[in-house]
């Protein structure tokens, strides 16, 4: 698993803290990341722009991650565009949880406290796996 091009991210988190957290991290590897602190936010977001991979908090106030998901992916649905990976972030990844997130629509899924040294390869999997349907639509 090789990264070949700085990635595009969005993070939707309502902490500041985990925002600001990922986003140096991430920056400090050069890719470049673009912040929203709600799921309304983050669903606007990937309207507009195309990022290679999206980190969703599960639970934020306006909009929560699952149900900003499920709108990403009916709207790639109606606009035939190739579906964005979007990785859970929560603090709970019980087996019936992280199901629930699966089902709607999510990737995969990363627990909190986010562990540096697995965040970068668990986006680059993601993004891997999904290479087949991730061309630009």
């Amino acid at each position: 698993m090789t990264e070949s091009k700085p990635l595009n991210i969005l993070v939707a988190d309502d902490t500041e803290l985990n925002r600001s957290m990922v986003t140096r991290l991430l920056t400090r590897k050069g890719h470049t990341v673009t912040s929203v602190d709600d799921g309304l936010q983050a669903f606007d977001r990937v309207r507009q722009e195309a990022f290679d991979a999206v980190l969703m908090d599960v639970q934020m106030p306006v909009m929560d991650g699952i149900e900003s998901t499920k709108n990403i992916r009916q709207w790639e649905e109606a606009e035939s565009k190739s579906p964005v990976p979007i990785i859970a972030l929560t603090a709970n990844d019980e087996r019936r949880q992280r199901a629930l997130y699966l089902s709607a629509g999510m990737n995969d899924v990363i627990t909190k406290p986010i562990d540096v040294k697995t965040l970068i390869p668990s986006i680059q999997k993601i993004i891997d796996e999904n290479k087949g349907t991730n061309i630009d639509g």
